[in-house]
C-alpha cells in the first residue's frame, strides 16, 4: 500500500511490505553560505512540535558574534528587544555567562568567531519550537567554536522570542561581515 516500505522478515524468509514505525527526522531545508549576509531556511510550519537545526562549519569574513532570528512571511524578525536569551560558554582559559534582551538570539555568548582563519568556525545543533496556542517560539542547544587564536570552547543557549509570530523561517546573521561558508539545515522531528 501507499506509504509502506519493503522490510526484512528474518533470515531465510522473503521480505514483506510493512508500515514503517513512527518517529524520525524529515528534512525541511538546507542553505549553504557563500559570502552571504545571512543564511535562512524557510518552509517551517506547525506540522512538527519540535525542529532540529544543525549549523556546520560556519566561517565569518570578519570577527563577529553569531545571531539567530525567527521569521515569518515578512522576513527575519529583528525588532529592538524581541528576544531574550541566556547563553554561556566554557573554554580552556575562561568562562562567561550572558543574559539579555536583544534584536536576535546570540548563540556564541561572548566568544566571537574570528576572521576566517583555518581554525575559526562554529558547528552546533539546536532545537526550537514555533510556538502554538499562544506560546512563544523557543530555542535551545549548544555548539563548539574554534577560533584562529587557537582557543576552543563550548557554548550553550536557552532563548525565546518574546511575542507570538507565525514562524515559517529561521536564519543566521553575523553581527558584521558575511558568512564565508558553512551550512544551516533544519529537520522536523516526527512524533512516534
Amino acid at each position: 500500500n501507499d506509504g509502506q516500505v519493503l522490510t526484512s522478515t528474518g533470515a531465510g524468509s522473503p521480505p514483506a511490505f510493512e508500515t514503517p514505525a513512527g518517529g524520525g527526522l524529515i528534512l525541511i531545508g538546507r542553505t549553504t553560505a557563500s559570502s552571504s549576509s545571512e543564511i535562512t531556511v524557510t518552509g517551517i510550519t506547525s506540522t512538527y512540535d519540535i525542529y532540529l537545526m544543525v549549523l556546520s562549519d560556519i566561517i565569518f569574513s570578519a570577527s563577529a558574534n553569531t545571531r539567530l532570528r525567527f521569521g515569518d512571511s515578512g522576513g527575519l524578525d529583528s525588532g529592538g528587544s524581541d528576544y531574550k536569551y541566556s547563553s554561556w560558554y566554557n573554554t580552556s582559559s575562561d568562562g562567561s555567562h550572558r543574559s539579555t534582551g536583544d534584536n536576535s538570539m546570540r548563540i556564541d555568548s561572548a566568544m566571537n568567531i574570528g576572521n576566517g582563519g583555518t581554525n575559526s568556525s562554529l558547528s552546533g545543533s539546536y532545537y526550537f519550537t514555533t510556538g502554538n496556542s499562544g506560546s512563544y517560539p523557543k530555542l535551545w542547544g549548544s555548539a563548539v567554536i574554534a577560533r584562529e587564536d587557537n582557543e576552543v570552547g563550548e557554548t550553550s543557549i536557552a532563548a525565546s522570542r518574546m511575542s507570538t509570530i507565525t514562524v515559517d523561517r529561521i536564519g543566521l546573521v553575523p553581527s558584521s561581515g558575511t558568512i564565508t561558508s558553512g551550512s544551516l539545515t533544519v529537520y522536523g522531528c516526527v512524533k512516534s
